[in-house]
């Protein structure tokens, strides 16, 4: 601190304010495939020692956290399911009589 109504804690690191941070982040998408759209990442932030005081009197300890993701992108694999999401069996009263329709053209009138 370079400023402060109480001069004992000028030149002092302030309350909360990590000695050094850094994070470092990276994630993978399959192109093809099987698993075509799925991304991976995964990443690193670390975090120096702190104070919680402005007296510099009480340290908190740095510490690391390790972070994982998973994604997946339906609209990758959106040409194999469009006709499985969009297509359904409609019956009439003839058993027999079977019309493949939208959802949409099922709604009742």
């Amino acid at each position: 601190m370079s400023e402060s109504s109480d001069a004992s804690v000028i030149g002092n690191r302030p309350q909360a304010v990590p000695r050094y941070y850094g994070s470092l982040w990276a994630a993978y998408t399959l192109d093809s495939g099987t698993l075509e759209g799925l991304t991976i990442g995964g990443g690193a932030r670390i975090v120096g020692s702190s104070y919680a005081d402005d007296a510099n009197t009480i340290k908190a300890d740095g510490y690391t956290l390790l972070d994982a993701a998973l994604k997946y992108d339906f609209g990758a694999r959106k040409k194999e399911l469009e006709g499985l999401a969009l297509s359904s069996i409609r019956t009439g009263t003839d058993p027999s009589a079977k019309k493949k329709s939208s959802p949409v053209e099922q709604r009742p009138q």
